[in-house]
Formats: C-alpha cells, structure tokens, sequence
C-alpha cells in the first residue's frame, strides 16, 4: 500500500508531465498509478505542492523556466497595466511552482466590474467573461466574475471580487491564505 509521500511525488509529477492544475485529478491518477485502493489515505495539497516545487527544481527544463520567466515579465506588464485597480497575482507563479503552459492569475478587487470591463475595452482586448468559484474558507465557494484573455501567447484570467478591501482568500493547498504577490513584490521574482 502506498503512502502519503508517495502519493504527493506520483501526484505532483503527474501535475506536471500532464500540465494539471487540479490537485483532485492529480491524487486520484497517483492512485491509478499504483493500483491502490480508493480507501488510501490521500495526501494533503500541501504535500503535493512541496513535491512540485522539488520536481520542478530537479526535472524542470528549459520549456518550464522559459515559461516561468515569460509569466513574470507578463505579471510586471498586468501589475502597471492595472495599477489604478488593487490587484495581487497569485496562482503557480504566487505559489513558486510555474510551469509550462500555466495561466497569470490576477485577484483585481472593485465593487463592479464595470472599471475593468472600460480598460480592457478602451485597449481593445478581447476577454471571455464566465464565472469562477473561489473557496471562502472550508465550508463556503463563491462564484465571482473572472474575466479571461490571451496577452503575449500568456493566458491571463483576471478574477474580480467585489469588496474594496482586499483580503486573502483561502488556498486550496492546505486552507490557509492563499499565496499572492503585490505589485511591488514582482520585482523580487
């Protein structure tokens, strides 16, 4: 049978061989993987996160570190591109763990959508408007306006919540605050 630290490694090279961002299907091909039972003890995102981050360091190429560079200088690029909006970046780049073929995620925070919807217009970026369900803490999901489009070959999904004030959300890694960088933080990447 196997454990939780095998489960996190088969799962967090399936992340990235598979170019997956779902922990969910990622734990359940490691248990394909291995033929185990669906009654193993699972591994916490937390565990599968760690063993990204060091597969990414041992096995990441060239693809992966281009990738990762392109997605910060895109980051820097949407950080001034939105500055009179409070924004963070988050998702893999926020988490240390970009990899090829991954998003720029954006939390922009505006009691309406309107402000963003005039800026992306007023430069003429197409977007795809849809929902996006956001974990609040343990219990409770969201659904808030995401907002999504293609710059510089970067797909960048822009996730608008309605309070002002912004506040962390919580990470589906292990619950705690989710990962994300201020704008001034991007040019420690």
């Amino acid at each position: 049978m196997a454990n939780k630290q095998e489960l996190a490694e088969i799962a967090a090279r399936i992340m990235h061989q598979q170019r997956l961002q779902d922990y969910g299907v990622a734990k359940r091909k490691a248990l394909e993987t291995l033929a185990t039972t669906p009654q193993t003890a699972m591994p916490e995102n937390r565990l599968i996160n760690e063993a990204l981050q060091r597969y990414i360091a041992c096995f990441g190429n060239a693809d992966d570190q281009n990738w990762a560079a392109q997605l910060k200088r895109s980051a820097k690029e949407a950080s001034a591109f939105l500055s009179e909006f409070p924004h963070y970046i988050a998702g893999s780049l926020a988490s240390n763990i970009a990899k090829l073929d991954d998003r720029l995620e954006i939390h922009l925070y505006s009691d309406s959508t309107e402000p963003l919807l005039w800026t992306l217009q007023d430069h003429h970026i197409p977007y795809r408007e849809q929902e996006r369900v956001v974990r609040i803490n343990r219990q409770t999901e969201a659904s808030y306006p995401c907002f999504s489009f293609v710059a510089n070959d970067i797909p960048v999904s822009i996730t608008v919540f309605p309070d002002s004030r912004p506040r962390p959300r919580q990470c589906d890694i292990d619950g705690s605050p989710m990962p994300r960088l201020k704008p001034k933080q991007l040019g420690a990447l």
